[in-house]
């Protein structure tokens, strides 16, 4: 009985690890996705801008 409870506490325990450690991976993704395409965005618009320039 406390082996099985013990072995359900460490798989629970594993289990939440999981879904914290996933979240924060897809969280951190998105947020470099966001940034990533801002900084698309503005490289497009300064080269829009300096073409509008010229």
């Amino acid at each position: 009985m406390e082996s099985n409870f013990s072995k359900a506490s460490s798989f629970l325990g594993l289990a939440s690890f999981l879904v914290v450690f996933v979240t924060t991976v897809s969280v951190v993704i998105f947020f470099l996705d966001c940034l990533s395409s801002q900084f698309r965005n503005k490289k497009r618009n300064t080269k829009a801008n300096l073409y509008a320039y010229q």
